[in-house]
């Protein structure tokens, strides 16, 4: 029986095994955390330097953070360097009335050095959820002028497979500029599977084929395959993920485009995780001989 879930997060089972985790796009990635004393809010504050560019040079970055919640109201707020500032809430209705139990009500806006805050800034929108079904529909008041709908629908409680999907639409023409949707199942308690097709217009796009196996308690495989419909091509991913037992646990991935990466990470017990990671493009000779990845590093405290 496949475990329901959002349309959001309807791959993570496998793409955490093959993206999270890695931190070789950069020199070095530091965030720091703490939380209130009462535990109703976080804060972070996170500094990086990517890779050099094709110009040679590397870019620095700061972001500040927090994240609120009394169950009611969750608000997140972040500043980044060169003046953005971004804060997203949501508002659980049913909190306010048992009537309207289930739907969530959730504004976003975005304010950048120079501009004003108008109705060209912010998106809002609301969400219902239920045991076996989730819906949200999104506005973008900006130029855009788009509406998005997502979904993610369990027929049955013993039912093997979760379908789910989301489609953009320009209100004011009542074009559809992009659309997906997908499947996720289990052919045995070991193995998930997942299959998405993604695409813009009326036109045909991509399909992945995602798949996760549980070898045993610490060591956990997962595969990616897509084929582009456009571009006519094949590509396909492969990792895996190996707890240690100590606090650490290692992985590596492999693409059909010449990418090898490894990563390790030790979470100490005061909640403060280390990880080191490194690739090198096997597709690129340049890059391999000449100028190899160096390692990336990335340090998370708590305090």
């Amino acid at each position: 029986m496949s475990k329901f879930t959002n349309w959001g997060d309807f791959f993570r089972f496998s793409t955490d095994v093959l993206d999270e985790g890695y931190v070789y796009d950069k020199n070095y990635l530091v965030k720091l955390k703490t939380k209130s004393q009462d535990g109703s809010t976080d804060y972070a504050v996170k500094f990086d330097q990517s890779k050099p560019g094709e110009n040679g040079q590397s870019k620095n970055a700061v972001e500040l953070k927090y994240k609120f919640s009394n169950g009611a109201l969750t608000q997140e707020g972040k500043v980044k360097s060169g003046g953005k500032l971004t804060v997203d809430t949501e508002i659980d209705l049913g909190a306010q009335n048992e009537n309207l139990k289930g739907w969530t009500y959730h504004i976003d806006g975005s304010l950048a050095p120079g501009q004003t805050f108008d109705h060209n800034a912010f998106t809002s929108g609301v969400s219902y959820t239920q045991d076996n079904i989730e819906t949200k529909t999104t506005w973008d008041h900006g130029r855009s002028g788009t509406v998005e709908h997502e979904f993610a629908f369990k027929p049955q409680p013993n039912c093997p497979f979760v379908a789910g999907g989301e489609a953009t639409l320009d209100y004011k023409n009542t074009n559809l500029n992009k659309y997906a949707f997908g499947f996720l199942g289990r052919l045995s308690d070991n193995l998930s599977w997942g299959l998405k097709h993604e695409g813009e217009g009326k036109k045909y796009g991509d399909f992945t084929f995602h798949t996760l196996q549980n070898v045993n308690a610490d060591t956990t495989v997962a595969t990616q395959v897509g084929y582009s419909h456009t571009e006519k091509s094949l590509s396909a991913t492969a990792g895996f993920a190996h707890s240690l037992g100590d606090g650490s646990s290692w992985k590596a991935k492999i693409s059909s485009a010449g990418l090898f990466g490894v990563s390790w990470a030790h979470k100490f017990n005061n909640g403060t995780t280390l990880t080191l990671s490194s690739a090198v493009d096997l597709g690129d000779k340049a890059i391999l001989h000449n100028n190899p990845h160096p390692l990336g590093i990335s340090f998370e405290g708590k305090f």
